[in-house]
């Protein structure tokens, strides 16, 4: 390269304020360099002297070789570095475990001693904060608190009455009621462990019964008799009364007389005529009138009824769901299901229930809470209508019954074909999707959102693993805290990590790629464009096939690299080795030199060290520094050039 240096400009012609031209090969650069300008202008005043004559011959200079090296050979003006300082060698030295130079100044003379340490340089930036660690283990209980005010009394207990039938049938019923109004013939039995004091009435308006306690042993003192008895009779239209003493055991305590009082309420006949409701639990076939109008006590003459109309009698086993009595007038009584054993009228593919029981393959038949059954009816074939079931062991958990699912976690929800809901709260629709994680959400085809807390994947075959992960698109995968990817074939599994597009991938902690084919894998790095990677710290590489590996480095273009700390390329095929170096446009350019702006035909650089000589190395073309008497500059054909000013 020819260029117009400095030095050759004309006698007495000063340079323009504002506009510093460099010639290279017939194109002109400008650039604004007012102050070098103002630097130089005063200094070129005088006209060009004569040609100096040709000096001597200086001598060889030295042969730098590196660290010395104890089983190297060296020859005259050999240089080497040892101990912090610089040596160069007088006489040859040969073979192997020779002598330092510090020792042996036979072979060696100091060239330049260790100079002294340097002052401290400045603080380096602040790191960014890492991820938050796991939690720590569960504190120990706290001392127990004083004991609170206390509360308001408790209001009298209400008691509670009930017909109650008995039957000869095992198992027994059980009295539940304060106050009983029994009918038929055979045996019943007292609560179990009922309180100590608890009081059972009954008044039998029927056949003979059999009151026994609940095990049914010997446990029940008759008439304040010592010893127990297997059971107590009551007669018909015979009241007694039954003291809870505790474990099961009781005192029987007779009530002769309808006139007599429990609690300061009268025991007589009419008091049961008003008990409107009767539960019979132990009968799986529909009742008689006869039957029915047995269950309550007959008065008057010519068999008259005094059941009041409005009275029902509940029998929830009885087969299909149970019945339900209602006594409508004089000695009539119409039956109708405790629930609807059909539903029918569906519209095809539009209808959505939600209810609780089982489902059987063909049909859509549930079971009540008493162990009834209903069918559901008009269900489009293959399962084109949406209705809903309790999932198996999933508290309150509920799925759609056509797909052969279930719905395991608690509070979860399963809506898919062959799709698993066993996260607590979690939910699964489509087909095949796991949502296994807490408040985990699976959808799409094959998509997984598995253990970790608030998991999201979404679309064909992707995978959220990551604590509070999103997955979307295809094949995509999302493994890191926070992370999200999106896509096809892309990957997030770095801590709050970003991967979008076409195979990319996010590896590490708040990375972020985008495009096709790209990789951000170091702290921070961004990397987007087309199989660019931003592998330093804090880097950024886009455009296309373009690497970034320099923390806090920049690569753009096209095939560039920026190695470089701080080191900026937007060129292509080039490459910044130097730190804080950039190369602008171009291609092919190396940069090797720290702290040096590279632009095609024009190079400035300002150079920490003062050449010696106009054939001093360090720098190249166009490099300018200055000490306390001159200005340097570099030109390609001649070295090192230098003016001296003075003040003015």
């Amino acid at each position: 390269m020819s260029d117009k240096r400095i030095s050759q400009l004309p006698s007495g012609q000063l340079l323009p304020q504002t506009i510093f031209p460099i010639v290279s090969n017939g194109t002109t650069s400008q650039t604004t360099f007012d102050g070098l300008v103002n630097a130089i202008n005063p200094l070129i005043t005088g006209t060009t002297g004569p040609q100096g004559e040709v000096g001597p011959v200086g001598p060889a200079g030295l042969n730098w070789q590196g660290l010395w090296d104890a089983d190297t050979s060296y020859v005259e003006d050999d240089a080497v570095g040892f101990s912090g300082a610089s040596w160069f060698c007088i006489l040859a030295v040969t073979g192997t475990g020779n002598t330092n130079p510090s020792i042996d100044t036979t072979h060696w003379a100091l060239l330049a001693a260790q100079g002294a340490t340097g002052p401290q340089g400045p603080q380096g930036i602040q790191g960014i904060a890492g991820a938050q660690g796991p939690q720590g283990p569960q504190g120990p209980q706290g001392i127990q608190g004083p004991q609170g005010i206390q509360g308001p009394a408790a209001s009298a207990a209400t008691l509670t009455y009930a017909s109650f039938y008995v039957s000869n049938s095992q198992p027994y019923n059980v009295l539940s009621y304060d106050i009983n109004a029994t009918y038929g013939s055979g045996t019943c039995r007292l609560p179990e462990n009922a309180p100590v004091g608890k009081l059972i009435t009954i008044r039998n308006n029927s056949s003979n019964i059999q009151v026994q306690a609940f095990d049914g042993q010997p446990k029940i003192s008759n008439y304040g008799a010592n010893g127990a008895t297997s059971g107590v009779w009551v007669h018909a239209y015979e009241t007694k009364q039954f003291v809870s003493l505790g474990s099961n055991y009781w005192y029987a305590i007779a009530i002769q007389g309808e006139s007599s009082t429990f609690n300061g309420m009268p025991i007589n006949f009419n008091n049961y005529w008003n008990i409107a409701e009767t539960i019979i639990n132990n009968t799986t076939t529909a009742l008689s009138t006869s039957q029915l109008n047995t269950l309550y006590p007959h008065g008057g003459t010519g068999g008259y009824n005094p059941t009041p109309i409005g009275t029902k009698v509940y029998c929830p086993n009885i087969t299909n769901g149970g019945r339900v009595y209602l006594k409508t007038n004089y000695n009539t009584w119409t039956s109708s299901p405790l629930v609807p054993t059909t539903y029918s009228g569906v519209t095809s593919g539009l209808d959505t229930f939600v209810t609780g029981g089982t489902y059987n393959a063909g049909t859509a038949t549930f079971s009540n809470n008493m162990g009834g059954t209903f069918e559901v009816t008009g269900f489009t074939a293959g399962g084109s209508d949406t209705f809903w079931v309790s999932g198996s062991s999933g508290t309150s958990s509920i799925k759609r019954p056509l797909f052969g699912n279930d719905a395991t976690g608690n509070y979860s929800m399963n809506a898919g074909y062959a799709s698993v809901a066993s996260g607590e709260m979690a939910a699964a629709f489509n087909y095949s999707t796991k949502a296994t994680g807490y408040a985990s959400h699976a959808e799409g085809y094959a998509t997984s959102a598995l253990t970790q807390t608030g998991s999201h994947s979404e679309g064909y075959h992707t995978l959220a693993d990551g604590l509070g992960a999103h997955a979307e698109g295809q094949n995509s995968i999302a493994n890191g805290t926070a992370s999200h990817a999106e896509g096809y074939l892309t990957v997030a599994n770095g801590y709050a990590a970003h991967a979008e597009g076409q195979e990319t991938s996010a590896t590490t902690y708040n990375t972020h790629a985008e495009g096709i084919g790209t990789l951000a894998s170091a702290l921070a790095a961004h990397a987007e464009g087309y199989s660019s990677q931003a592998i330093g710290i804090h880097s950024h590489a886009q455009n296309t096939y373009n690497i970034a590996s320099g923390f806090y480095s920049h690569a753009g273009g096209s095939g560039s690299t920026a190695q470089g700390i701080a080191s900026f390329v937007h060129s292509t095929g080039s490459i910044v080795y130097g730190d804080r170096s950039a190369v602008l446009g171009g291609s092919g350019i190396t940069a090797n030199a720290n702290d040096t702006v590279y632009v095609p035909n024009l190079v400035i650089k300002k150079v920490d060290a003062v050449p010696t000589s106009s054939a001093d190395s360090i720098g190249e073309a166009g490099s300018v520094t200055w000490d306390a008497n001159y200005f340097y500059w570099k030109t390609e054909s001649d070295g090192w050039l230098r003016v001296s000013g003075s003040t003015f």
